[in-house]
């Protein structure tokens, strides 16, 4: 903000990095939020299935967190007085069309089948499993570690397809909901620093996971609900934020709105209404601007 005006800011996309940003700009600025989809939360997705126990939320993206790797959502959370409990995290691979079958649940769940017991695969899988966890750091020595492909990454380093199939492009789908044959894409230095961070690939030294009862999709309606509980003071008055859900857009207005430039009009277009308008600023100068969709 320079003086007493407010700016004006856009954010794009509305998964928890862009409405934090809207949330925490919407004190000082007028904030329009721009998402493609008809609901708001992007990987943040509950949805309500029937169960023998009624119905339950079951999140199909973003799931679990901890206090050790979130401390700026952990944050977010309270001031939205959003509750959380302590939840049960786990790891498992069943695949139908070879048997094999495991989870992380020790001895008896690593041997989920029992006749893997004599099996040679299980304890290939385990060695590898550990080869990785001590070797896969030692990216972060190398000059191209930010360039190189997990594919590249894996075929330089000699992992069985094994390896890959039922452990660690499994673990990276469900992590980020991605599909398994695209992960040889992914960048190697990501993951790793991710598991590196969480300790899953490690085995050990876990934090304590924790959830949002009722689903994690709890949080998008206080943060999207008017905002009279943070307030900023100005001279003898309080000033707050509302927000507005339109068509093309979700708006927070900073209550110090009255001391934008005069008039300065609110604008949304669709995209191809945006690029002719850009157009026109190139070739003619600024346009102006409209308080009605396009």
């Amino acid at each position: 903000m320079r003086g007493n005006f407010v700016s004006q800011v856009a954010v794009i996309g509305s998964g928890i990095s862009g409405l934090a940003a809207a949330y925490y700009l919407s004190r000082k600025h007028d904030v329009f939020l721009f998402e493609r989809e008809a609901r708001l939360g992007g990987h943040t997705h509950t949805v309500t299935v029937e169960s023998s126990r009624g119905p339950l939320a079951v999140d199909t993206g973003f799931i679990v967190h901890n206090d050790r790797t979130y401390p700026n959502l952990i944050k977010l959370l309270a001031e939205l007085r959003v509750p959380r409990t302590a939840s049960d995290m786990s790891f498992a691979v069943s695949c139908r069309k070879s048997g094999y079958e495991y989870s992380s649940r020790g001895l008896r769940g690593y041997f989920a089948r029992r006749r893997n017991v004599f099996s040679a695969r299980p304890y290939r899988l385990f060695g590898e499993i550990r080869r990785f966890n001590r070797e896969a750091p030692q990216i972060f020595m190398r000059p191209d570690a930010m360039r190189l492909k997990l594919g590249e990454f894996l075929d330089e380093c000699g992992y069985s397809e094994h390896f890959r199939e039922y452990y660690l492009f499994p673990m990276a789908a469900a992590v980020w909901s991605s599909a398994p044959k695209t992960l040889r894409e992914f960048p190697a230095a990501m993951l790793i620093q991710f598991f590196g961070q969480s300790r899953d690939a490690h085995g050990q030294g876990h934090p304590q996971w924790k959830t949002i009862p009722g689903g994690c999709s709890r949080y998008i309606a206080p943060i999207t609900a008017v905002q009279t509980a943070h307030r900023r003071r100005s001279g003898d008055s309080e000033r707050g934020a509302r927000c507005e859900r339109r068509d093309a857009a979700v708006c927070w207005r900073a209550a110090g709105a009255a001391l934008r430039p005069r008039g300065f009009r609110h604008q949304w277009r669709s995209r191809a209404a945006a690029a002719r308008q850009s157009h026109r600023r190139r070739t003619r100068g600024p346009a102006e601007f409209s308080d009605e969709p396009q």
